[in-house]
């Protein structure tokens, strides 16, 4: 149990580690798009361009960085299938042959292989 608990802390920080590295490129960008939505509503508010002209700037700086948000958003979903995978990989390796077999059941079936008792009779 103890070398369970290890891996999936493991994998949760491998996880975080994703994530960060998901916000640290797509963070500065939503702040970005933060400031920018603020200063079309303060010139709309001003009248100093149109509503058509500021959706055109908005969607001209979604466009622009549409691309490396995608990136950075399969980066994370890829490194964290890897951490995923690194933890079936370890749980996998110190399993009894017994154990194995009663886990590749349950994957294959999604039904927990192990006979149960009902609660209280």
């Amino acid at each position: 149990m103890a070398q369970l608990q290890t891996l999936i802390k493991a994998k949760r920080e491998c996880e975080n580690s994703a994530r960060e590295q998901f916000r640290a490129i797509a963070g500065p960008i939503r702040q970005e798009e933060k400031a920018l939505i603020k200063s079309l509503h303060e010139q709309l508010a001003a009248g100093t361009i149109t509503r058509d002209e500021a959706n055109a700037q908005l969607e001209a700086f979604k466009t622009k960085n549409a691309a490396t948000v995608q990136a950075a958003a399969e980066a994370m979903k890829t490194a964290v299938q890897a951490c995923n995978d690194t933890l079936e990989a370890a749980i996998v390796a110190m399993l009894t042959p017994e154990q194995l077999l009663l886990w590749n059941q349950w994957k294959a079936t999604g039904t927990n292989p192990c006979e149960t008792s009902p609660i209280n009779g």
